[in-house]
């Protein structure tokens, strides 16, 4: 049952095609290119690329069944879940504001968790995220990193108090992103 003031982030079949597409014709083009490099084209450059696309398509399916990503907001914190595992994290938990980074050729939403967290978790941080203790990476969801982190910090200053600063180094969103009531968000 969902609790008032919940808030998920559905995957998006659209992004989820796109990104498989790509990253198929990638893997194949990469697979080509080294067997060319090293041997020629030959039948086992065949089975390695259905192979390859075989089992990128097979998590694809996993992904899609399970529909994951998926971000869900609620008043108490929220719950990131990957393909395989989750991170669930409460307000009290997230020291400062959301904000968003790049990793690699993509953006991310990325917080800092508090000593106190980190402490009792064992967490610590690493140089993956350029200073920060966390992240969200959503190429498959429905919004773009900033609106995501804006929805975050939403719910963040509704349910915890007020506004905090935004800190250096990332990009702090901008506030403006409305509830929806409990609603499976509906981002374009």
């Amino acid at each position: 049952m969902t609790q008032p003031g919940t808030v998920t982030v559905s995957p998006s079949l659209r992004r989820r095609l796109r990104s498989l597409v790509v990253s198929n014709l990638l893997m194949v083009g990469g697979i080509i290119g080294i067997a060319i490099g090293l041997v020629g084209l030959g039948n086992w450059t065949v089975v390695a690329c259905v192979v390859v696309v075989v089992l990128s398509t097979v998590l694809y399916i996993i992904a899609a069944l399970r529909q994951r990503p998926r971000l869900t907001i609620t008043p108490t914190g929220f719950v990131f879940e990957k393909l395989f595992g989750s991170e669930a994290y409460r307000w009290e938990d997230i020291d400062g504001r959301f904000v968003v980074i790049k990793t690699g050729w993509n953006e991310a939403v990325a917080c800092n968790l508090t000593p106190e967290y980190k402490a009792r978790t064992g967490k610590k941080a690493t140089s993956l995220f350029t200073g920060y203790d966390a992240t969200i990476v959503g190429g498959a969801l429905p919004c773009s990193a900033s609106k995501l982190a804006e929805l975050l910090n939403e719910h963040k200053e509704r349910y915890r108090g007020s506004p905090e600063p935004a800190p250096p180094g990332g990009i702090a969103a901008e506030g403006g992103a409305a509830a929806d009531g409990g609603r499976d968000s509906d981002f374009s």
